[in-house]
């Protein structure tokens, strides 16, 4: 679940020891960035087109080291759709402990600058539209990116995107850089592999410090976050409950009575009016009644936007999306070995099926 991250420390004990020397003798999986200064990639191990570097910067000068990266990409691969267990979240944090020689209580206690929680998800809607009716999320302005099946809304500390995995993908390893140490006949695989692939990958991004962290996640550092991990899941899902989505639709909402009584073809007959005729027609309506009525006539109106709202907030689209998303978190509950939880999570959000 968690992917792209950045982890800091400022304390010089712990990274004293990582200098020239250190790296010269492990270039196999460490070596020196051509780009940028005093920062190292630190290579997965894996061969071809699952190959994947973290970025290790440090300035013993101003005492600070960080390591950032996609964590999911390096631990399971590039072309991997896998989603960061516990177990393998600590499995990749201690990995690089032992690789850097840094005790895993010193990494644990390393601070969380930035952190993305994202999930790849089987969908059976159209990927397209999900991502074009995607409109708005907490308040957040959607961004178009120069690129196809790409969103995103942000503001100064925090991010949500969604996109089309195998599009990303593709893209990634026919990169110059990759199809360097890769060969057709691999890249041809993973094409193969994704033929039919219809995932799309939500992610919500948390940046600006520890503080910011620990205000939306209530974590601070690596040993807390490892700790706190069911949350994660659960904090995820109230997220994306809050994209909503708009229906270019023009057709009126479905009649779909509970009961059969009256009652409910006039209360849907008002609310094909009010869709008909929106909030300042219906009000421009009401105005032509005597004084005496419009004050109830006001308090329908209201109840019945109010009704409205959660009709379009609940479209069959969205519905679909959430059912996709529900049934991936139940299976990353069952790899974690929270059995319990499982039963706790479908009956207190049982108006998704």
């Amino acid at each position: 679940m968690p992917d792209n991250c950045n982890f800091i420390s400022h304390d010089v004990e712990v990274f004293k020891h990582l200098d020239e020397v250190f790296f010269a003798k492990r270039m196999n999986i460490l070596h020196e960035s051509k780009k940028f200064k005093k920062t190292y990639l630190f290579n997965n191990s894996k061969a071809g087109v699952d190959n994947h570097y973290l970025s290790i910067y440090i300035d013993h000068e101003k005492s600070f080291l960080s390591i950032k990266g996609s964590i999911r990409k390096w631990y399971y691969g590039l072309t991997s759709l896998n989603d960061l267990t516990k177990n393998d979240f600590y499995q990749a944090v201690k990995r690089i402990s032992e690789c850097l020689e840094i005790p895993l209580y010193k990494v644990f206690q390393f601070e969380i600058y930035s952190i993305e929680i994202g999930l790849n998800i089987r969908i059976n809607v159209d990927l397209d539209l999900v991502l074009k009716q995607a409109y708005k999320f907490r308040g957040l302005k959607r961004q178009e990116k120069p690129f196809d099946n790409y969103i995103s809304f942000t503001n100064s500390d925090q991010m949500l995107t969604m996109y089309g995995k195998k599009k990303q993908i593709l893209a990634e390893i026919e990169e110059p850089n990759k199809k360097k140490w890769t060969t057709k006949y691999q890249r041809e695989n993973v094409k193969y592999k994704f033929r039919d692939n219809n995932i799309i990958r939500i992610e919500y991004k948390v940046f600006g410090g520890k503080f910011n962290i620990n205000q939306k996640l209530k974590i601070e550092n690596l040993g807390q976050l490892i700790t706190n991990y069911k949350r994660i899941y659960l904090l995820y899902w109230d997220i994306v409950q809050d994209i909503e989505f708009k229906n270019d639709d023009d057709s009126l909402i479905e009649f779909r009575p509970k009961q059969g009584y009256g009652k409910e073809l006039n209360d849907y007959i008002g609310l094909c009016f009010l869709q008909i005729f929106g909030v300042d027609g219906m009000n421009s309506l009401i105005n032509k009644l005597k004084s005496s009525s419009r004050r109830q006539m006001r308090m329908i109106l209201k109840k019945r936007i109010k009704k409205l709202n959660e009709i379009n907030q609940q479209t069959i689209l969205h519905s679909a999306l959430l059912n996709s998303i529900k049934r991936e978190l139940v299976i990353l509950f069952w790899k974690n070995k929270f059995r319990s939880e499982i039963k706790h999570f479908l009956a207190t959000n049982n108006t998704i099926k």
